[in-house]
């Protein structure tokens, strides 16, 4: 059990080490207390292929082993947009502390770095690392991408092709366009007319 001056926070671990890449599902079954037990999750939303994401999940996955004793998960927010809306999340990455289903705190920090998510979790906790666990670099690395991911937004695409489609369509539909074209072909008249009073 662990005190801070406005919590009574109990851990209750599950069977993962270090950070738990989640899906929606997951993840409310961590975050939501099961009966009078007490939960604490330490969450990353994240995109893969985010260059800001990347940067934190470095730091992020290495927090996952220096607190073994706390549930760290993370969450692809791109894939499960409904956990977003559900919390209000604007802007990725974004580290939240949840206690009982609820957000008590999040993680803000311009230039985010190992040292200041410790310090962040001790203000909250009390917990401090495990100073013994020594860090290999896959404990860094893995298991969120550290590299932005490259992937194709298929949506996008399609969106910007209807778009398109759209657009010329209501220019083709519009006055000023069908001025545009009533005076290229008068223009067009004259100039045959002219070309044929030449011959």
């Amino acid at each position: 059990m662990c005190i801070t001056s406005t919590l009574h926070l109990t851990f209750f671990k599950t069977n993962v080490s270090g950070v738990e890449i989640v899906n929606a599902k997951r993840f409310l079954e961590l975050v939501t207390p099961k009966g009078n037990e007490s939960t604490c999750v330490l969450a990353l939303f994240y995109y893969p292929w985010c260059a800001f994401s990347a940067k934190s999940s470095r730091d992020f996955n290495a927090i996952g082993k220096l607190f073994p004793q706390l549930n760290v998960i993370a969450l692809n927010a791109y894939l499960h947009n409904s956990i977003n809306m559900r919390f209000g999340l604007v802007g990725i990455p974004t580290v939240l502390f949840f206690h009982n289903g609820k957000i008590v705190a999040k993680y803000n920090s311009t230039e985010s770095s190992l040292l200041s998510m410790v310090s962040f979790i001790y203000r909250l906790t009390g917990l401090e690392p495990d100073l013994t666990v020594n860090l290999t670099e896959d404990d860094w690395t893995s298991p969120l991408p550290t590299i932005p991911q490259v992937t194709i937004d298929y949506v996008l695409i399609l969106s910007s092709v209807f778009l398109l489609f759209t657009v010329c369509y209501l220019i083709g539909r519009s006055s000023i366009f069908a001025k545009i074209i009533e005076s290229i072909r008068n223009t067009w008249r004259e100039a045959e007319a002219q070309h044929q009073h030449l011959d």
